[in-house]
């Protein structure tokens, strides 16, 4: 496999990991829960989901999405991906724009956020 294949697999990853963890602190949010929260009620260790909230991680297992979706958000992984964000034309090119787009909903919280996922170490 060429390099640029390679890159693009690699880009294309990191985006994905992005638009799941803007997912979930958006699902936080509106159910005012902290990251820790979300975790207990998943049943999954709270260090497996702030590693992969703070991008430490190679992902999250599907299983421990699944988790979180149902016993965190009682949604299915079907609900969880049915957002614009997961939306082709955005993953492939103006995830930036849609993070800006969008930067005015969540910047009173995003320092709320960080704190959530930094109380966690």
């Amino acid at each position: 496999m060429s390099e640029h294949k390679m890159n693009d697999k690699s880009k294309d990853v990191e985006l994905l990991f992005k638009a799941v963890r803007h997912r979930i602190l958006y699902l936080a949010k509106i159910n005012d829960l902290k990251i820790s929260q979300v975790a207990a009620r998943a049943g999954i260790r709270q260090s497996t989901l702030s590693e992969f909230m703070r991008g430490n991680s190679n992902g999250l297992r599907i299983v421990n999405l699944y988790r979180v979706c149902r016993h965190a958000f009682d949604m299915s992984l079907m609900e969880f991906f049915n957002d614009s964000i997961f939306d082709d034309s955005i993953m492939n090119n103006d995830m930036d724009t849609f993070f800006m787009s969008n930067k005015d909903d969540t910047d009173q919280d995003s320092e709320k956020d960080k704190d959530d996922i930094s109380s966690l170490t």
